[in-house]
């Protein structure tokens, strides 16, 4: 009886026990199912805790790298602790519960740190999605961060906050690892999976590069995608990765490209880039090379300085092939030794790329291009693959070329050559806005100096769109005028930051207006935005203009320029730092170098007229020296010549004019140590005279010191005069703008009150000319307005007078005030070109519109004067056909420029129209 008990209970414990482990167990999978948070912590963790908690953190990733991690998990790891081995990361998250590898703890972002060797490796991550890698530091090692896919259809990775460097060690497979790392890579994301073959077969989207710091690589980053059974000469696919974002990085200091390949719909934006393509390579150098991309967007990023290292290319931005939709808006391009942004379309190459190749449909819109040695634009093709696009409404500035090359696939409109300095500090900068209508109402044209561009947010709400600037450098500025259309703001702020994530706020404001001048105590940033809080409709900017604090004569013309020193102490003492506007940063000569001799410059990229500086130093060392000007950086002049220097000392000379200015030390103490060099000029108007440094003509000169360009060179002491015995009548001077150029304005001063009669003209040709302006007589100073004219070339053309005309200064402006918006209200797009074109264009008889419209729409057409008079209206309803055309008799409109609105119940669009009598 007791025995057969206990053997009942023994069977039944049993069964129990097994029960309960078998709960247990389960349980345990559960829970293991459920977000956790890993820390790691190599000075005070140990692999045998649980790693569940800071004071039970692991030592290392052998942890790390054994898990497959799931939605919700963190993976910490202490800041200011270092790591000298690799970390592999493994999992997915959900759209809703990122998986996330993040930093914990006060001090430096934790590192991981190889040994500067080839076969070291830092970071790998196998086919994640919804993963975010964010605040390490990754460097000295082969090869960076490495996002590899294996399977497609992967989403959603996000880096943000890296620091990356000193990724520099393999340049083209060299030397020879063996996992064949072609360059060595801050973040590289790369498949060998077959080939996609439409925009749903790709292998990852959604994959964000966002303020990251990426230095001293071989390769910033890459995308790549190398399939393993290519078929055709294009052995890669734009339908790779999609919806990817590059935005606010600092990237520099690179010696290959900046691979942007195999993606479509992406953007890469406000990003600093410098010193790329530092080293020469056998397939040329560059800092983006662009391979196999549709609809790919750059905008507002800052590209600087692509060094001469006799290879190929020397661009920043190579479309090498395959290219579709390219679109660059509002980028700053510059101190390129090749072309600032190059379109192949070669079809041969190694491997050759065959019948194939292509370069489509690209817009480059509204940029600057400054000091690129083979011009802004380089095109280049081969039959039948001859690169496509426009190119239209860019500034290139120090050169004399936009376009270098032999194709005829781009349409080239509105890009002109300007040199000109001015007051406003946003001008020749980049811009980005957090939306656009549309392409032709994108960021720059509210930073464009036009009287009829704007920017406009998408129909997306009013608050918290922005319109932003990237000066590129530590700039200080106390004022803003700002101008909109159809008072729609009611709330706004002025805002400034250093790195584009922190803002900072300068001003805040209700309504805006026609124009509003807005000032405020000065504040210090790399950029500077306009941020609406409220307002009706969509916001619409005209201009968006930032100024400087007031020092001797306006702005500081030696910011954002190039500067050069004649030694410099170390890498961080280097002579840029004596013109960033930051009195804590400073120039110091060599070590052991004499105080005589050395020199700290500043090459204005044109020629530039100032008449003070101002200066402070360490430690009152100078007791000699002399400011310089040059017009070629070689061969210098005198402007000024000085003794002691101390904390501050502002000098004034008569004005000077050079492409380069400098002081050159003569005598002093140990080394000089500069801490600014600041450039001015006296009464600069913030209303540019167009006549400055253009090209000048005259129907005659007295002689070789009174020519034609002595008229224009804001000195009024020197003058031109005609020909000693010519008549009055008929003579003329003349300046060529270079560039099509709208004025309404004209100051002439002349010797004697020698004048009864002339004409203000202006010409496309310079030879058939229009009258804007007749007056009579000009004396000391006369000022004369007029309707705005457009021209390449403008004359002041004599009729009568006395003795011979001599002319001291012939200044033209454009103040035109009010502007016309490109108003777009939400329309039902009929195709991809809806609306209309209008022909010709320049008119002066006739204009034809040709529009496309629903069948029996009531509509208008409708001719406005830039301050936005109703000129001439006509209204009609349209075709039967959908497509139709209207002939307008504008005979009796005067010559000038104008606007021309088309427009029905839910359709409207305006273009600019110029009319030539």
């Amino acid at each position: 009886m007791k025995k057969s008990f206990m053997k009942f209970y023994v069977l039944h414990s049993n069964r129990i026990n097994t029960f309960v482990l078998i709960f247990f167990f389960n349980l345990f999978s559960i829970a293991n199912t459920f977000a956790t948070i890993y820390y790691v912590d190599n000075i005070n963790g140990n692999n045998s805790n649980n790693g569940i908690s800071s004071g039970t953190a692991w030592f290392d990733f052998t942890n790390i790298n054994s898990r497959t991690f799931v939605a919700g998990d963190q993976i910490l790891l202490k800041s200011g602790c270092v790591w000298n081995s690799e970390l592999h990361l493994k999992g997915s998250g959900t759209s809703s519960n990122f998986i996330t590898l993040d930093a914990y703890g006060a001090g430096n972002k934790p590192k991981i740190q190889r040994n500067n060797l080839a076969t070291d490796r830092t970071v790998y991550l196998d086919d994640i999605s919804y993963f975010k890698f964010r605040n390490l530091e990754v460097c000295n090692a082969g090869d960076g961060i490495r996002l590899n896919y294996t399977v497609k259809g992967q989403t959603s990775v996000y880096f943000e906050n890296l620091y990356v460097h000193n990724i520099d060690i393999i340049v083209n497979a060299s030397p020879n690892t063996p996992d064949g790392v072609y360059y060595s890579t801050g973040i590289l994301i790369n498949s060998t999976l077959p080939k996609p073959t439409s925009i749903n077969d790709y292998v990852a989207a959604d994959i964000r590069i966002t303020n990251c710091e990426i230095a001293f690589t071989t390769a910033p980053f890459t995308f790549l995608h190398t399939f393993n059974n290519p078929s055709g000469s294009n052995t890669e696919s734009p339908w790779s990765y999609k919806n990817v974002l590059v935005d606010n990085n600092s990237l520099h200091d690179f010696k290959g490209p900046i691979s942007s390949r195999d993606m479509n719909n992406s953007i890469i934006s406000n990003n600093n880039c410098k010193n790329g393509g530092t080293s020469s390579l056998p397939q040329g150098t560059t800092g983006f090379f662009n391979f196999n991309l549709d609809n790919v967007i750059f905008e507002g990023n800052i590209m600087d300085n692509i060094p001469n290292t006799n290879s190929y290319d020397q661009t920043w931005v190579d479309n090498e092939a395959y290219c579709n939709y390219v679109q660059l808006y509002g980028n700053l391009i510059k101190n390129t030794a090749g072309s600032g942004v190059e379109f192949l379309a070669l079809g041969g190459g190694s491997p050759p790329r065959g019948t194939d190749d292509y370069n489509t449909n690209n817009i480059i819109d509204g940029n600057t291009f400054s000091n690129n040695g083979s011009g802004a634009l380089k095109l280049i093709g081969t039959a039948p693959a001859i690169p496509s696009g426009t190119a239209s409404n860019n500034v290139y500035q120090t050169n004399n070329t936009f376009f270098n090359g032999t194709s005829s696939g781009f349409t080239l409109s509105n890009n002109n050559s300007n040199s000109q300095s001015s007051t406003n500090l946003a001008l020749y900068k980049s811009y980005i806005a957090s939306s656009n209508w549309d392409n032709n109402q994108r960021a720059s044209k509210a930073f464009d100096g036009s009287v009829a561009t704007n920017w406009q947010s998408a129909n997306t709400g009013y608050a918290n769109q922005w319109l932003r600037i990237n000066f590129g450098a530590n700039t200080t500025f106390d004022k803003v005028v700002l101008s909109e259309y159809g008072n729609r703001t009611s709330g706004f702020r002025i805002e400034y930051s250093n790195d584009g994530i922190t803002w900072q706020t300068a001003y805040t404001g209700s309504t805006i207006g026609n124009s509003n001048t807005i000032t405020f105590t000065a504040v210090t940033g790399k950029m500077a935005r306009i941020y609406f809080t409220n307002g009706a409709n969509t916001p619409i900017i005209f201009e968006f203009e930032i100024y400087p604090v007031a020092q001797a004569g306006g702005s500081n013309l030696a910011s954002n320029k190039t500067y050069y020193s004649s030694s410099d102490w170390d890498a961080t003492q280097t002579a840029d730092k004596g013109f960033d506007g930051n009195y804590s940063t400073d120039w110091q000569s060599a070590n052991g170098s004499a105080f005589a001799n050395q020199w700290l410059q500043v090459n204005f990229g044109a020629p530039t007229a100032f008449d003070s500086i101002k200066l402070s130093e360490y430690g009152g060392r100078t007791t000699g020296y002399s400011i310089e000007y040059s017009s070629n950086g070689t061969s210098w002049q005198t402007a000024y010549t000085g003794t002691t220097i101390d904390t501050s000392k502002t000098i004034t000379f008569a004005a000077v004019t050079g492409n380069y200015a400098r002081i050159f030390f003569t005598s002093g103490a140990n080394t000089p140590i500069i801490f600014e060099f600041e450039v001015y000029k006296k009464q600069v108007t913030t209303n540019p005279n167009l006549s400055l440094n253009k090209t000048y003509g005259s129907s005659s000169n007295w002689d070789a010191t009174q020519t034609a360009d002595k008229a224009c060179d804001a000195n009024p002491g020197t003058n031109w005069q005609a020909v000693n015995g010519s008549a009055f009548s008929g003579q003329w001077l003349q300046v060529n703008f270079g560039a099509t150029t709208t004025f309404n304005r004209v100051i002439l001063s002349e010797y004697g009150n020698r004048t009864t009669g002339y004409h203000i003209e202006y010409s496309n040709d310079g030879t058939s000319w229009q009258i804007a302006y007749t007056g009579t007589t000009i004396g000391a100073s006369t000022t004369v307005n007029f309707t705005a004219v457009t021209g390449n070339y403008v004359r002041v053309f004599f009729t009568s007078g006395s003795n011979t005309p001599i002319i001291y200064e012939f200044e033209i402006y454009n103040s035109a005030a009010n502007r016309v918006a490109q108003i777009k209200q939400p329309v039902t797009i009929i195709d991809e070109k809806p609306l209309s074109t209008i022909y010709p264009n320049p008119s002066h008889g006739f204009v034809n519109v040709f529009y496309k419209l629903p069948k029996k729409s009531r509509a208008s057409v409708t001719i406005y004067t830039l301050e936005g008079k109703v000129i001439q209206q006509l209204n009609f309803t349209s075709m039967d056909a959908e497509c139709g055309k209207i002939d307008l008799n504008i005979q009796s409109v005067n010559s000038g420029t104008y606007i021309i609105k088309i427009s029905s119940k839910d359709h409207l669009v305006a273009h600019k129209l110029i009319i030539v009598k």
